[in-house]
């Protein structure tokens, strides 16, 4: 799936640069710029996932829970910043955040064998929302190249690393009742744990600006990051993929 992403994303960049190339005769010669400022309002529309599965001792007797999660597409923010350095190649530096489900709004689902406390080997089984939630904000530093044109068309891509922060709730506990003869018992509930944990990984990105006239445009971004990090809930480790493919739209202010 993430080889899949960066392919999709890679053909996007052609084409967009090609566009760009395309242009440069339509219209006439803008003012010349060394770099630009965006502000734009994101769409994460690929979130990660992960499973973590861990044991849990009770009535003598070994348990286990198991929870799945995948971070939902969620609105959130970009920020960036670029400037040429020498001919067409620019560095850059941009930060997005987004978060996937409010803390009333969480996603995953968690399924526990609790064991029984008067018989061995007669675990039940109970299942429910987990209501975990997820929230990513990452720094990127970037590589540019700005796409020679003539018109009033602006192709910026770049690629480098991303240095991810990101906060995860996990399930520490799950929480149920049960009655004598305890055969069968009810899901009532979770314990989060909430982790935060940070680390480095890497980003590629496409903007296309629009200029309404010498200092000031409109645009559009497309950017794809990935990372891992390392979450330490209870006494256990859990590595959890971050970022995927954003887009969106927003101001520019060129100089």
């Amino acid at each position: 799936m993430k080889l899949t992403n960066a392919a999709a994303l890679t053909a996007v960049l052609i084409g967009l640069a090609g566009t760009g190339a395309e242009a440069q005769t339509t219209f006439g010669a803008p003012p010349p710029s060394r770099g630009f400022i965006s502000a734009n309002g994101i769409f994460q529309a690929t979130g990660s996932s992960f499973t973590d599965r861990f044991d849990f001792q009770e009535f003598v007797e070994k348990g286990t829970i198991e929870t799945e999660f995948e971070a939902k597409p969620a609105i959130g923010l970009d920020g960036s910043v670029g400037i040429r350095v020498w001919r067409n190649i620019g560095l850059g530096a941009g930060i997005t955040t987004y978060a996937p489900g409010s803390r009333n709004d969480g996603g995953g689902t968690v399924t526990a064998r609790i064991p029984h406390p008067l018989q061995f080997n007669q675990h039940r089984e109970v299942s429910g929302e987990a209501g975990l939630r997820r929230k990513e904000t990452a720094i990127h530093a970037s590589l540019l190249y700005f796409v020679p044109s003539r018109s009033k068309l602006q192709t910026i891509i770049g690629a480098g690393a991303s240095y991810f922060q990101a906060e995860q709730s996990f399930v520490n506990d799950v929480l149920y009742d049960h009655e004598y003869p305890f055969d069968t018992a009810t899901f009532r509930g979770v314990d989060l744990d909430n982790e935060s944990a940070s680390g480095v990984g890497f980003n590629a990105m496409v903007d296309v600006g629009w200029r309404f006239s010498r200092s000031f445009g409109a645009g559009a971004v497309v950017r794809y990051t990935q990372g891992k990090l390392p979450f330490t809930p209870g006494d256990r480790e859990v590595k959890v993929d971050v970022g995927g493919v954003q887009a969106g739209l927003g101001i520019r202010v060129i100089f």
